[in-house]
């Protein structure tokens, strides 16, 4: 294997990584509008995707092992990929910082309503309230 072979393994780390991005950016809004089986749809396709990132990383780490000699140019390119690649997972890491923000405060603001239902109705059903 050669060092092409690593800009072409990089190259569809970054892909796949460009990819997971917008599924993240799309789940945030899922998250925004409450859209319960949009967000199982892309739950599902996240699982996925993280699968095949990690076998390209898998791959990666199989030729980094083969100890490959580098030309300079050669090392430059790999390194603006590997920055592309720790730029897209810092940026998908921030994302997912503020989804499970969201998360939490939807999951604490439903606490909060279904306590304010419940509250004093240990005799009457919920079919007999009046909000």
């Amino acid at each position: 294997m050669n060092v092409e072979k690593l800009k072409l393994i990089l190259q569809k780390q970054k892909d796949k990584l460009d990819h997971y991005l917008q599924l993240v950016k799309e789940k945030q809004e899922v998250l925004v509008s409450n859209d319960v089986a949009q967000l199982q749809v892309l739950i599902t396709s996240e699982q996925k995707l993280l699968i095949e990132i990690k076998t390209v990383e898998q791959e990666w780490l199989g030729v980094l092992k083969q100890n490959l000699d580098y030309k300079n140019q050669e090392v430059s390119d790999i390194k603006f990929l590997q920055q592309e690649i720790k730029e897209l997972v810092l940026e998908i890491n921030r994302i997912n910082n503020i989804n499970k923000y969201l998360i939490s405060n939807t999951r604490e603001f439903i606490k909060e309503v279904m306590t304010s239902i419940f509250k004093n109705s240990k005799k009457r059903s919920l079919i007999d309230r009046k909000i």
